[in-house]
C-alpha cells in the first residue's frame, strides 16, 4: 500500500495555530511576533508513534506514514536538530522577518510500505508543531 501527500504549511515568526490546519495541508499562523530572527520549525511524532514511527489510528488499526521536508524530499520532518526546518530556509519568503510576512513550507506526506492493509476506516493522527527561536 503507497499514498502521496503534497502540501504546503504556512507560519510566521512564533506560534502556529494547530487547529487551523486544513487537509489541503496549509496552517494559517495565528500571531505576530516581533523577533526579526530565524526560526526552526519541527514536528513531533504524533499521538500514535511507535518507536520513532509516526502512525494514523483508526479504533485499534493503525497505518504508518511520515512526512517530508519537501514535496519531493526523503528526509524527514522531525522535531530535533538537523530534522527540523529553518525560516531561512522556508520556499516562501524565506529569510523575510517582519513579524507580518506569512512564510510557507512545502512537505510531503506518504503512507510508508511494506505494511499489511489496516481496514477501511477514518485514520487519523495529531502531529504537534512547535517554533523555535
Amino acid at each position: 500500500m503507497a499514498g502521496l501527500y503534497a502540501g504546503r504549511l504556512y507560519q510566521r515568526a512564533r506560534e502556529l495555530r494547530t487547529d487551523r490546519l486544513h487537509e489541503s495541508g496549509s496552517a494559517c499562523r495565528g500571531d505576530e511576533d516581533e523577533r526579526r530572527d530565524h526560526a526552526h520549525v519541527g514536528l513531533n511524532d504524533g499521538n500514535n508513534a511507535l518507536s520513532g514511527v509516526r502512525r494514523m489510528r483508526s479504533g485499534t488499526n493503525y497505518l504508518r506514514y511520515e512526512l517530508y521536508k519537501t514535496a519531493t524530499s526523503a528526509d524527514r520532518w522531525g522535531a530535533v536538530g538537523a530534522a527540523r526546518r529553518s525560516s531561512a530556509s522556508a520556499d516562501t519568503n524565506a529569510g523575510i522577518y517582519d513579524s507580518t510576512t506569512t512564510q510557507g513550507y512545502s512537505y510531503r506526506a506518504a503512507i510508508l510500505p511494506g505494511q499489511i492493509t489496516p481496514p477501511a476506516g477514518s485514520y487519523s493522527d495529531t502531529v504537534r508543531i512547535d517554533v523555535a527561536f
